[in-house]
This record gives structure tokens, C-alpha cells and sequence, in this order.
């Protein structure tokens, strides 16, 4: 990988950012409500290969820490979450 693979975010990073931010949650959602039909702990994990170091040169954030953010955000998340 180029070293200045992280200098700025390009058209497909955009891209999959876009789509993660857009539909992690609604899979949450549908992943966690079986879980809970079947008797089981609501738990899920998130997992970027591709992730780097969270930030780009310019400061924007990438992907994995928009996904926490919103994370953070969510009051279920946030209750559920292992300690």
C-alpha cells in the first residue's frame, strides 16, 4: 500500500463509507433482534481490515471511527456494550 494511501480519502473510500454508515445498523437491527428471539445475548461486532489510523491528513474521520461515533450515539449500543 502507498504510504499516502491515507493523505486523503478517495472516491471509493467515500464510497464505502457511505454504504457501511448506511446499512451497519440496519443489519444490527435485523442481527440482534434474532439473536434475542433465539435466547441469546444481543451482541455484534464491527471488524475493518482496511481501516488505517482513523483519520486522514486532513482530519476527517474514517469509516471505523464514524461507526463508533455512532455508536456512542445509540443508547442501545451503549447499554449493551461489553465492559
Amino acid at each position: 500500500m502507498a504510504e499516502s494511501f491515507f493523505d486523503e480519502q478517495l472516491e471509493q473510500s467515500q464510497v464505502k463509507t457511505a454504504i457501511v454508515t448506511k446499512y451497519l445498523w440496519a443489519w444490527a437491527r435485523v442481527i440482534t433482534s434474532a439473536q434475542a428471539q433465539n435466547g441469546k445475548p444481543r451482541k455484534i461486532a464491527y471488524i475493518d481490515l482496511l481501516a488505517g489510523p482513523g483519520r486522514y491528513k486532513s482530519g476527517s474521520k474514517s469509516t471505523p471511527v464514524l461507526i463508533l461515533d455512532q455508536a456512542v450515539k445509540n443508547g442501545f449500543v451503549r447499554a449493551n456494550a461489553s465492559k
